[in-house]
């Protein structure tokens, strides 16, 4: 991973690659696929207009069956291309079998290798997407929400589960030296049980 400070921006390069799996209806069995991030820029620092932009080309292939591949490329904002354009395809055995394109922050859409029948595929609501732009540090309500912990969670999570951590909680609440105090408690509580 690599970080660099340009104009008036920030730019983060992922190296690692991500490996999700997915359930096949058809065959009743998990797929592993494995893809790269793409670059992502943090845009707006000198002007306090937050926003992000992804550039470069991302590359999805199934474990499985190497035969399929997605390849993605992400184009950087400027004045003749909109923020969030993207294009793609869709490959078998290095045959185009589907066209992809769309935006980012507006919904993604396939089409034949020739480039009829458009279908879209999923349409992102904008408001409730980036409603929290600016006081939710430019993120969605989803990564917003990631530590709440609910009755509903309590039933499934183990008690190792970093929501539980009592330091953690009074950080989220905004109680910065009781959180430092609590975890100091924990730390120390851990060195003695490693030296027992």
């Amino acid at each position: 991973n690599s970080f660099k400070f340009l104009k008036g921006c920030v730019e983060l390069e992922f190296g690692s690659k991500v490996h999700i799996e997915l359930y096949n209806e058809e065959t009743k069995k998990w797929e592993t696929f494995i893809f790269n991030k793409p670059t992502t820029q943090m845009k707006g620092i000198l002007t306090k207009i937050l926003h992000y932009d992804f550039t470069g080309k991302i590359t999805l292939s199934c474990v499985t069956n190497k035969d399929i591949v997605c390849e993605i490329s992400f184009y950087e904002e400027r004045k003749d291309s909109p923020i969030g354009k993207f294009d793609g395809k869709i490959t078998n055995k290095d045959e185009v079998v589907y066209l992809l394109g769309g935006n980012w922050k507006q919904e993604l859409w396939y089409t034949d290798k020739d480039g009829n029948n458009k279908e879209t595929l999923l349409t992102i609501e904008q408001q409730k997407f980036f409603e929290n732009n600016f006081d939710g540090y430019v993120m969605p309500d989803y990564t917003l929400n990631f530590n709440v912990l609910n009755d509903e969670l309590k039933k499934v999570l183990p008690i190792c589960d970093s929501r539980y951590r009592p330091d953690q909680r009074e950080y989220e609440n905004g109680n910065i030296e009781k959180s430092q105090e609590i975890k100091n408690i924990l730390e120390n509580k851990q060195v003695k049980r490693q030296e027992i």
